[in-house]
Protein backbone atom coordinates (compact mmCIF):
# COMPACT_ATOMS: atom_id res chain seq x y z
CA UNK A 1 0.00 0.00 0.00
CA UNK A 2 1.22 3.20 -0.60
CA UNK A 3 1.30 6.15 1.43
CA UNK A 4 -0.76 9.17 0.72
CA UNK A 5 1.61 12.32 1.29
CA UNK A 6 -1.08 14.46 -0.80
CA UNK A 7 -2.38 18.25 0.24
CA UNK A 8 -5.63 16.68 0.45
CA UNK A 9 -4.42 14.62 3.36
CA UNK A 10 -3.07 17.70 5.36
CA UNK A 11 -6.22 17.71 7.68
CA UNK A 12 -6.07 13.99 8.80
CA UNK A 13 -2.43 14.38 9.14
CA UNK A 14 -2.78 17.58 11.36
CA UNK A 15 -5.81 15.18 13.32
CA UNK A 16 -3.10 12.49 14.18
CA UNK A 17 -0.29 15.57 15.46
CA UNK A 18 -3.43 16.74 17.26
CA UNK A 19 -4.32 13.48 18.69
CA UNK A 20 -0.33 12.62 19.82
CA UNK A 21 -0.45 16.31 21.68
CA UNK A 22 -3.90 15.33 23.52
CA UNK A 23 -2.05 12.06 24.66
CA UNK A 24 0.87 13.94 25.81
CA UNK A 25 -1.09 16.31 27.89
CA UNK A 26 -3.64 13.69 29.27
CA UNK A 27 -0.17 12.07 30.58
CA UNK A 28 1.09 14.97 32.34
CA UNK A 29 -2.36 16.43 33.58
CA UNK A 30 -3.35 13.01 34.89
CA UNK A 31 -6.33 12.92 32.87
CA UNK A 32 -7.18 9.20 32.63
CA UNK A 33 -10.44 9.86 30.83
CA UNK A 34 -8.95 11.39 27.95
CA UNK A 35 -5.83 9.49 27.95
CA UNK A 36 -8.22 6.23 28.34
CA UNK A 37 -10.19 7.69 25.00
CA UNK A 38 -6.47 8.52 22.47
CA UNK A 39 -5.80 4.65 22.60
CA UNK A 40 -7.34 1.66 21.19
CA UNK A 41 -8.94 -1.39 22.87
CA UNK A 42 -5.73 -3.52 21.46
CA UNK A 43 -3.39 -1.13 22.44
CA UNK A 44 0.45 -3.12 22.61
CA UNK A 45 2.71 -0.67 24.18
CA UNK A 46 6.61 -1.13 24.61
CA UNK A 47 8.61 0.79 26.75
CA UNK A 48 12.43 1.39 26.62
CA UNK A 49 13.74 -1.26 28.45
CA UNK A 50 11.52 -3.67 26.04
CA UNK A 51 8.62 -4.72 28.03
CA UNK A 52 4.96 -4.65 26.19
CA UNK A 53 1.89 -3.52 27.76
CA UNK A 54 -1.79 -4.36 26.60
CA UNK A 55 -4.37 -1.56 27.44
CA UNK A 56 -5.25 -2.39 30.64
CA UNK A 57 -1.70 -3.00 32.15
CA UNK A 58 -0.46 0.18 30.70
CA UNK A 59 -3.18 2.23 32.29
CA UNK A 60 -2.34 0.44 35.55
CA UNK A 61 1.46 1.74 34.83
CA UNK A 62 0.04 4.80 34.39
CA UNK A 63 -2.30 5.00 37.33
CA UNK A 64 -0.02 3.54 39.78
CA UNK A 65 3.28 3.61 39.32
CA UNK A 66 4.42 6.86 37.56
CA UNK A 67 4.15 10.50 37.21
CA UNK A 68 4.72 12.18 33.87
CA UNK A 69 6.01 15.20 34.35
CA UNK A 70 7.11 16.73 31.18
CA UNK A 71 7.02 15.13 27.61
CA UNK A 72 8.00 16.67 24.49
CA UNK A 73 8.63 15.84 21.02
CA UNK A 74 11.00 16.42 18.25
CA UNK A 75 11.36 15.39 14.56
CA UNK A 76 7.93 14.04 14.06
CA UNK A 77 6.45 12.36 10.92
CA UNK A 78 3.08 11.24 9.78
CA UNK A 79 2.68 8.71 7.20
CA UNK A 80 -0.95 7.83 6.06
CA UNK A 81 -1.93 4.80 4.86
CA UNK A 82 -6.01 5.05 4.54
CA UNK A 83 -7.06 4.68 8.20
CA UNK A 84 -3.71 3.85 9.61
CA UNK A 85 -0.79 6.33 10.58
CA UNK A 86 2.49 5.66 11.11
CA UNK A 87 4.23 8.20 13.35
CA UNK A 88 7.89 8.90 14.15
CA UNK A 89 10.27 10.95 16.16
CA UNK A 90 12.24 11.54 19.30
CA UNK A 91 10.60 11.77 22.36
CA UNK A 92 12.17 13.48 25.88
CA UNK A 93 10.25 12.71 28.89
CA UNK A 94 10.36 13.54 32.11
CA UNK A 95 9.19 11.08 35.02
CA UNK A 96 8.74 10.53 38.64
CA UNK A 97 8.59 6.83 39.69
CA UNK A 98 6.23 6.37 42.57
CA UNK A 99 7.90 3.66 44.70
CA UNK A 100 10.68 6.10 45.78
CA UNK A 101 10.34 9.56 44.38
CA UNK A 102 13.24 9.21 41.94
CA UNK A 103 13.03 11.59 38.45
CA UNK A 104 14.30 9.97 35.48
CA UNK A 105 14.86 11.95 31.96
CA UNK A 106 14.41 9.47 29.18
CA UNK A 107 15.03 10.27 25.81
CA UNK A 108 13.50 7.77 22.73
CA UNK A 109 12.95 7.62 19.24
CA UNK A 110 9.56 6.46 19.26
CA UNK A 111 7.12 4.18 16.46
CA UNK A 112 3.56 4.91 16.64
CA UNK A 113 0.85 3.32 14.87
CA UNK A 114 -2.40 5.18 15.35
CA UNK A 115 -6.34 3.83 13.88
CA UNK A 116 -8.82 5.69 12.92
CA UNK A 117 -11.91 4.18 14.68
CA UNK A 118 -15.20 5.71 14.98
CA UNK A 119 -13.51 8.78 13.06
CA UNK A 120 -11.48 9.26 15.62
CA UNK A 121 -7.58 8.61 15.85
CA UNK A 122 -6.36 6.14 18.65
CA UNK A 123 -3.04 4.83 19.17
CA UNK A 124 -3.19 1.02 18.72
CA UNK A 125 0.77 0.53 19.25
CA UNK A 126 3.73 2.54 20.88
CA UNK A 127 7.39 1.43 20.44
CA UNK A 128 10.34 3.46 22.22
CA UNK A 129 13.91 2.47 21.86
CA UNK A 130 16.00 4.55 24.47
CA UNK A 131 18.96 6.51 22.89
CA UNK A 132 22.05 7.09 24.36
CA UNK A 133 22.87 10.10 26.14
Amino acid sequence: MKAMMSDTNDAEVQAVYDAERRRREALVTRDHDALTRLLSPTLSHTHTPGHSETLEEYLRFVREDVLFLDIRRDKLAVRLFGTVAVMTGSMDSVIQIRANDQTVSLRAQVLQVWVQQDGQWRLEAFQATAIAS
